[in-house]
């Protein structure tokens, strides 16, 4: 499952947003597949990062906790999630 997480204004930032689901769900394998910075005119630079999840992960709205629903999902790379990840993050079309 690929997750996005980004910079909001006046909330927690993409690594905060990262580092707790990561501390949240120590036995969920992960991938970092995609990294970006938006340079703004006014104001803080916007960090995206892309997150490839061995297993699905939700967010609680209430709490904010993320955590990983009971059924799991197929990992493997769904061409259309593949064409976005290189298009946003400018990824080479064979990474090595």
């Amino acid at each position: 499952m690929i997750k996005e997480y980004r910079d909001i204004l006046f909330e927690s930032g993409a690594v905060n947003k990262l580092n707790k689901d990561i501390k949240n769900n120590p036995e969920v394998n992960f991938k970092i597949v995609g990294y970006n910075v938006v340079p703004q005119k006014f104001g803080p630079d916007c960090r995206y990062i892309l997150v490839d999840w061995e297993k699905e992960i939700l967010e609680d709205s209430a709490t904010k906790v993320s955590t990983i629903p009971e059924s799991e999902v197929d990992t493997d790379t769904d061409p259309q999630v593949s064409e976005f990840v290189s298009k946003r993050f400018n990824l080479p079309d064979n990474p090595q």
